[in-house]
């Protein structure tokens, strides 16, 4: 009995049964990838372990992905939205939803825009 019970709790859960929920677990895991990649870099350039030549690559390009992602995410009506998303899968990543949803551009282009205001 206890066999049984051990090989039924091993069993491998399926996460999709078609092509199309495959499709949608993968653009949702994406999509918290690039939530976590944008949070640690922003750690990283906050903590100095990355120069702002690189900061800004590496934070424009997470912009623009997660930019194209959101849109086609939203569009298909398989998150509600970003927000919506945070909340449901409780994803603790506060540098990152402030810089793509409250301020949308990298530090340092708000330090160049300082610079050349003050």
């Amino acid at each position: 009995c206890r066999r049984v019970l051990r090989s039924y709790l091993m069993a491998d859960a399926p996460l999709y049964t078609s092509t199309r929920e495959r499709r949608r677990q993968t653009d949702l895991a994406d999509f918290y990838a690039l939530l976590k990649a944008s949070e640690a870099v922003e750690k990283a350039y906050a903590r100095g372990a990355v120069s702002a030549a690189d900061y800004e690559t590496a934070c424009s390009q997470l912009m623009a992905q997660f930019r194209a992602s959101e849109a086609a995410l939203t569009g298909d009506g398989t998150i509600a939205s970003t927000e919506a998303f945070f909340a449901q899968w409780r994803v603790d990543c506060p540098r990152a939803r402030d810089r793509l949803l409250r301020v949308g551009a990298p530090a340092t282009h708000l330090q160049k825009g300082d610079a050349v205001d003050a």
